[in-house]
């Protein structure tokens, strides 16, 4: 699937309800073959949106960029039940070094966010590292990331956690 733009792979055809997993190449730093995934069995959808780059970042290849991606692919996850979104910041989207981390922040990820318009949304890959010392994000806790996104309907992603859909 690295090489396509978008695949879909039925799973588990012989079930009344077939799960459909399609691959959406998008921009992760210089990584190619960086793909986002979008689950799907019966009428509920999940999308898998972890180690997604700024929405302005290219893929390599092709030049596309990643809100591009969204777009052309919006109704294939647009409403999911559940989003499960990287935020490895709160805004900063270079290192100390100047360069891009590759990932993308949470006040970012809300482009992606506000587009899907899932049912539910969970944030992956929290970090802070990037944001620096003194600024927002830097060495939170998975508790103090949930305080910061709650009140805009968003969830933390905890090892274990259990979702029905």
């Amino acid at each position: 699937c690295q090489n396509a733009f978008k695949e879909t792979f039925p799973v588990g055809t012989k079930s009344p309800f077939p799960l459909n997993i399609t691959a959406l190449r998008v921009a992760h730093g210089g990584i190619s073959g960086a793909v986002i995934y979008v689950a799907a069995i019966g009428n509920k959808k999940v999308v898998f949106g972890w180690d997604l780059d700024v929405p302005e970042a290219e893929r390599p290849g092709d030049g596309k960029k990643n809100l591009e991606v969204m777009k052309e692919n919006l109704s294939l996850m647009k409403g999911a039940d559940l989003l499960f979104m990287e935020a490895n910041t709160w805004e900063a989207v270079t290192g100390k070094n100047g360069k891009p981390t590759g990932h993308t922040s949470y006040l970012r990820a809300r482009e992606y966010i506000r587009a899907i318009q899932a049912e539910r949304v969970y944030l992956v890959h929290l970090s802070g590292h990037e944001d620096r010392k003194g600024k927002l994000g830097y060495g939170w806790t998975d508790s103090d990331w949930e305080a910061a996104v709650r009140k805009e309907g968003v969830g933390i992603a905890r090892q274990g956690m259990l979702m029905a859909i």
